[in-house]
């Protein structure tokens, strides 16, 4: 039996960690301090070059957490990521981005940010915390 191995983009969505400035209800990341150093994210990084290279792929790097602007090394890895020609998204709650965050997300190349957004403000502030509705709001616009 031959081995499958798919043709075309390979993604990898990568919870680079388990920090997080929000406590939601339904969240299943029970660390809230943890977080890979540089090395072990350059580590990473140069393996799943190595496999887009290897078999031709296009990579999509898909960066989550915890919350990943949090991270203080999330940065540097989309850019190393979008310099691989890798494509780069953001998977976050929103909170965290403001002028400056997303001045430095564009500098990096990303190609996307996806922010949760939960319903209505009363209903995305009873599961992720009261104000984060309107931070998260502030975020996206912060985007355009």
């Amino acid at each position: 039996m031959e081995a499958y191995i798919p043709q075309g983009r390979f993604t990898l969505q990568w919870h680079i960690t388990h920090r997080c400035n929000l406590r939601c209800r339904h969240c299943y990341q029970d660390d809230y301090s943890a977080f890979e150093g540089r090395a072990q994210l350059e580590k990473i990084l140069d393996q799943y070059t190595e496999l887009l290279t290897e078999n031709k792929f296009k990579g999509l790097l898909n960066v989550t957490g915890g919350e990943p602007l949090t991270h203080p090394d999330l940065y540097w890895l989309l850019k190393t990521a979008a310099d691989r020609g890798i494509s780069t998204g953001v998977l976050t709650n929103g909170t965290l981005i403001g002028v400056e965050e997303a001045k430095k997300l564009r500098a990096c190349g990303v190609d996307y940010v996806q922010i949760s957004l939960d319903g209505c403000e009363k209903t995305h502030d009873e599961i992720r915390g009261k104000g984060s509705f309107d931070k998260a709001v502030r975020g996206i616009n912060a985007l355009k």
